[in-house]
């Protein structure tokens, strides 16, 4: 380090310490780096169409003068964004990779763009750098977004341009063309076209309102800024101008921000030694770093990411071709028990990095869920499919093709359709399988989902290398090994009740209990998700007489179609004489309606009734009266 520098650090620092600023000031690794060479790195210039560096940082202080609300006004509560976000601990996720160094090369515009990439990457897809799997999503070559564009390190480059060239041509792992600090021909390996991840689409942002709603929602952001001398020195803290002359323009990866600090947090290309491991904060309209900030809105594809819908082999799966792990025991195949589950979308989809599936209990009908994760650029849609099999060694499609399993609304498949790339998506109807027991063995469950794009196709048996290539190169399939386990709580009788709609209708659905001991319970259920609210209730028990009335009140649409399976348990009670469990139906109609003279009326009715939890109160039913259209009555001994 020169003496003239030496000087101006302690120049700096005493100014820093007058001024009482918001940063500290040092000797650092770029400090001892030669000026030619450290200006050399200064390497982003403004894009066509972009204003001049200095028109930036003028637009930006502006913007800030101006609206200083809009930066603070998560304050007041009334904002999109949380006061404060970082994309390195999201709950303990980390979503950024490591910092990297670009050295003395002018190359600072292909380093921040890779490290955004990187970082959108695993934000699209929902896969944090420290969640099991995401060794397979690529740290990509900032040397062939560099040096394949024909830049050199004395003249640097811009982030339109780079932005540009990720959407048209992609940019491979960097292990494709590893990277050196010096001018050198594009080496790019021989099968590089088929690893590139690509943008499908980007946009430059001013607002920054919306950049921090961007940030703590979708992902990092692309940006430059004005680098003054005395940033060069930086240590810790947030950074604002306070002395040396303009060098030049740099580009880095914004990773977060605090209203607090009024401050953007970044990620440098200047190795981990620099700054606050490599990272610094700057202050809100500092140096033009809010003039423009670029964000990544989908990516085309990314290697080695399947582009579609996919469903997990495994809670480390991460949709990766090939396939690899467990093939057994996808956590997306969800065996949830007699009792449908009531909101599977957020439910399911709420749990997604955890395997919440149950055991399948004999004798009854259990009610499987299936989901899983768009890959694709923009909106998919599909239909899933789930098979079953007694156990084998090798799952040939000839054992389990035709053993579909149909859904609680009577179809082999189940349609789901997401808006965006990284969504997950459940199946909002359930399988149904009432399967034996097989004594000290297994079945195993075999889901697929086709698509448009991707038909997928039952093969048929054939050569082992098919069969293996097929399962390896397919993430729209998934198998998982069941036990069917006897309950101790098993019911002493299920009986499925067919309710059917040929036009939309509402009903009263009522259960009925006569002349059953007490202590004995009932239950209704029914899976489809077309009924609203879902058409269920839980086991109860018979608490106070010998007669037992509940019921609920649903809306179903035209065309439903599905089974309304009630369950009866003995509990140890003993049936003197026959007794009875009647499901019945109403219709609800108003006083003037033609028929009304004919029916019930509701309140009376509904006082008769034991109210099921979270069902509406009897002031909550418009119509007055009650026509029983529909009765179904099983006999119990």
């Amino acid at each position: 380090m020169t003496n003239d520098t030496k000087r101006f650090i302690s120049s700096l620092q005493g100014l820093l310490a007058l001024r009482n600023a918001t940063w500290e000031a040092g000797e650092t690794p770029v400090s001892l780096i030669p000026d030619k060479e450290w200006k050399q790195m200064l390497g982003c210039h403004p894009g066509e169409g972009e204003p001049s560096l200095q028109e930036a940082e003028t637009l930006a202080r502006t913007r800030y003068r101006q609206h200083r609300e809009m930066y603070m006004r998560a304050e007041a509560g009334t904002s999109a964004y949380p006061t404060a976000f970082d994309w390195r601990n999201v709950n303990g996720r980390n979503f950024v990779t490591p910092v990297t160094n670009q050295k003395t090369c002018g190359s600072c515009v292909a380093f921040a763009s890779t490290a955004t990439l990187e970082a959108n990457v695993r934000t699209h897809v929902d896969v944090a750098c420290n969640d099991s799997g995401s060794a397979v999503l690529p740290v990509l070559s900032p040397a062939q977004m560099f040096f394949c564009n024909n830049c050199k390190c004395s003249q640097g480059w811009n982030n339109p341009s780079a932005m540009y060239y990720a959407k048209t041509t992609g940019v491979v792992p960097e292990a494709c063309f590893p990277y050196s600090p010096k001018d050198q021909p594009c080496k790019l390996c021989g099968n590089w076209a088929q690893q590139v991840t690509k943008v499908g689409n980007y946009t430059g942002m001013n607002d920054p309102a919306a950049m921090k709603t961007w940030l703590s929602s979708r992902g990092p952001l692309l940006t430059c800024f004005s680098v003054y001398e005395d940033f060069r020195h930086y240590k810790r803290g947030v950074y604002r101008h306070t002395s040396g002359a303009l060098q030049g323009g740099h580009a880095v990866c914004c990773v977060g921000y605090s209203d607090a600090l009024a401050a953007w947090l970044c990620k440098n290309s200047w190795g981990s030694g620099w700054g606050e491991s490599g990272y610094f904060w700057i202050g809100y309209g500092e140096c033009g770093i809010d003039a423009t900030m670029y964000r990544v809105d989908t990516f085309d594809t990314v290697h080695p990411l399947y582009n579609d819908l996919f469903v997990r082999d495994n809670l480390s799966d991460i949709g990766q071709i090939p396939d690899n792990g467990s093939a057994c025991s996808s956590p997306d195949i969800i065996p949830w028990g007699p009792m449908p589950q009531a909101n599977p979308q957020a439910f399911f989809a709420g749990n997604w990095r955890s395997d919440v599936s149950r055991d399948i209990s004999a004798g009854e009908v259990n009610y499987i869920y299936v989901r899983g994760k768009n890959l694709s650029q923009g909106p998919a849609s599909g239909r899933i499919f789930l098979h079953w099999s007694k156990a084998s060694m090798l799952l040939w499609p000839s054992q389990w093709g035709n053993n579909k399993l149909k859904t609680s609304a009577k179809a082999d498949s189940v349609p789901i359709a997401v808006s965006g790339q990284g969504q997950i998506v459940v199946g909002a109807d359930p399988f149904e399988w009432s399967p034996d027991t097989i004594s000290g063995d297994h079945y195993c469950l075999i889901t697929r989902i086709e698509t448009a794009p991707h038909p997928n196709p039952i093969p048929a048996d054939g050569d082992i290398k098919d069969f293996a290539s097929w399962l390896l190169g397919n993430p729209a399939v998934a198998m998982r090994n069941v036990k069917v386990v006897n309950m101790a709580d098993k019911p002493d009788l299920n009986v499925p009740v067919l309710l059917e709609a040929p036009q939309d209708m509402d009903l009263y659905v009522a259960l009925v209990a006569s002349n059953l001991p007490k202590g004995s319970a009932v239950r209704f259920t029914c899976g489809d998700s077309r009924a609203e609210p879902l058409l269920t209730m839980p086991k109860t028990t018979i608490s106070d007489s010998r007669s037992f009335l509940t019921g609920m009140p649903v809306r179903l649409p035209a065309g439903f179609s599905a089974d309304v399976v009630v369950s009866f348990w003995r509990n140890g009670q003993q049936l003197d004489t026959p007794g009875s469990i009647s499901v019945e139906s109403f219709y609800l109609v108003d006083e003037d309606h033609p028929l009304a003279e004919h029916g019930f009326d509701t309140a009376t009715f509904m006082a008769l009734t034991t109210p099921l939890e979270g069902m509406p109160k009897q002031d909550s039913i418009t119509p007055s009266r009650m026509i029983r259209v529909g009765q179904f009555t099983i006999i119990v001994q």
